[in-house]
């Protein structure tokens, strides 16, 4: 009989699968039988990525090699639970843990030492219940959060190459990718890989096809809240900067921006977010108290701050780990360049808001403090473009990559200044295959080729690449001896260090 471990296909793309969040179960029955496929199913329309064990140091191993910004929701059959879960518990990968047991009363005695246990019970709907439930408070509180200092110093108009370059190429990144034209390919394309991502779970594929048919520009926002699929491949893709998985998106991604742009929030607002966080991000961020961080990925924040509290407490956070308020000061004033607006979430009361904030956006960190319950506060305040420290920083990414479309080709060369030169090659590569053989973008993209081969040290290959750019130049440029001298220049046998720029 098949095992279950085999229920999930993996992944293709960097991880084993695209959503923080994981299960594990350790069970004494692996094989399938008709009440585990059933009860797999429902954890699986919870959380996708199901795998099941039937060793703990099959279990153990697997949660000590996960990456630490991934979180897993454990199940643990009686048996096994007394064993494995002080050896685990204390994990950052391990979000919450539930007991499934014959007897309850046994195990509630020695299960108070570890907090992360959220229930104990004979009942498997009860534990499909509270997972459910918890699921909803975990999204919000411990998929980790993408923050990065843009390192600056508080001078006045400084020159971008004082900012923390992975910041700029994040941010230039971004305003690439939505100015990219999607076309059908990249669209089955996105559609195959959530389908084999999903494969088997059938509510997550009838939300992939729902998407698919009945999907409107205008309701991205909508897509995002309501249908967690897409928030939760899109939180790890950015925590990543998995560029595949964010290049297949880039269309919902600009529907979100244009949304968030057309609804955009008019007055000023004080917000909340809570956060659990590694107390090594928090002493890192100390050091930039006053200066510039950049959120690099979607930020859900609310007016309720009593609520966000209560889901703070909700969470039981690893030894390594702190709860964090943030406390947010967004002022839209006349120029904020990257957008947020109120969401309407179905549960929204009286004046409370839910105001989502786009990807990229830029604030001030005012201070880290402690309250009297131990929990952090991290002040913040929303930046606008006429920041003395972001002037120079927008002004030099509009000169370099301008407005409106722009293709591939500029891609490409953003990806080989951050040094992924196999990924700047792929998606070069991917425009020569859309191109037509008489397409005047091949006198830029040819050279181009030959500049990343060279980067890789593959000087024939780079040759080849001038040669090709060489001979379009002698059909479309007879007169422009500068550039034909050049090129031709390229392929003569220079020292290693000395093709091209």
């Amino acid at each position: 009989m098949e095992k279950t471990e085999q229920l999930h296909e993996k992944s293709t793309l960097h991880d084993d699968h695209l959503e923080i969040f994981s299960l594990l179960w350790i069970r004494n029955e692996v094989n399938k039988n008709e009440k585990n496929q059933n009860n797999e199913h429902k954890l699986r329309a919870i959380i996708n990525y199901l795998k099941i064990f039937e060793h703990i140091d099959e279990c153990q191993q697997y949660i000590q090699t996960m990456s630490k910004e991934d979180r897993s929701v454990l199940i643990v059959n009686d048996q096994f639970s007394r064993e494995l879960i002080p050896t685990i518990h204390n994990l950052c990968q391990i979000s919450s843990i539930y007991i499934y047991c014959s007897n309850e009363n046994k195990n509630k005695q020695w299960s108070k030492q570890f907090p992360k246990i959220r229930a104990i019970t004979n009942q498997f709907d009860e534990i499909l219940t509270r997972i459910e439930v918890d699921q909803k408070i975990r999204m919000k509180i411990e998929e980790p959060l993408s923050i990065k200092p843009l390192n600056v110093d508080d001078e006045i108009n400084l020159p971008t190459k004082k900012l923390d370059e992975s910041c700029i190429y994040f941010q230039t990144l971004i305003d690439i990718l939505l100015r990219i034209r999607s076309n059908g390919e990249d669209i089955n394309e996105l559609f195959y890989l959530c389908k084999k991502e999903y494969k088997g779970n059938r509510n997550h594929l009838a939300l992939l096809r729902e998407f698919q048919q009945n999907y409107s520009s205008n309701a991205a926002v909508q897509w995002y809240i309501h249908r967690p699929f897409l928030q939760k491949i899109l939180n790890k893709a950015f925590q990543l900067e998995n560029i595949d998985i964010l290049y297949l998106f880039r269309s919902f991604i600009r529907d979100i921006y244009h949304q968030l742009r057309y609804n955009q929030y008019q007055s000023p607002v004080r917000l909340y977010k809570g956060q659990l966080m590694s107390k090594k991000q928090l002493n890192y961020l100390k050091k930039f108290t006053g200066k510039l961080i950049s959120v690099n990925s979607f930020l859900l924040t609310s007016t309720d701050r009593e609520t966000v509290i209560n889901d703070l407490e909700e969470t039981t956070p690893s030894n390594n780990m702190q709860k964090v308020l943030f406390d947010i000061d967004a002022d839209p004033g006349e120029d904020i360049s990257i957008p947020f607006a109120n969401i309407n979430l179905d549960y929204d009361q009286d004046d409370n808001k839910n105001i989502l904030f786009m990807v990229g956006s830029i604030f001030r960190l005012v201070s880290i403090s402690y309250d009297k319950d131990k929990r952090c506060i991290i002040k913040i305040k929303l930046c606008n473009e006429n920041e003395p420290d972001l002037q120079q920083l927008f002004e030099n990414m509009r000169k370099e990559n301008g407005y409106g479309e722009t293709n591939l080709l500029v891609l490409g060369m953003i990806l080989r200044d951050m040094g992924k030169f196999d990924l700047a090659e792929k998606y070069l590569f991917r425009m020569l295959k859309q191109l037509p053989p008489n397409d005047p973008l091949l006198d830029a993209l040819y050279p181009a080729l030959g500049l990343i081969a060279k980067d890789k040290d593959d000087y024939d290959k780079c040759l080849r690449w001038y040669r090709k750019a060489l001979k379009i130049y002698m059909i479309t440029r007879p007169s422009d001896y500068l550039t034909i001298g050049m090129t031709r220049g390229r392929q003569l046998p220079l020292p290693r260090n000395g093709l091209g720029t």
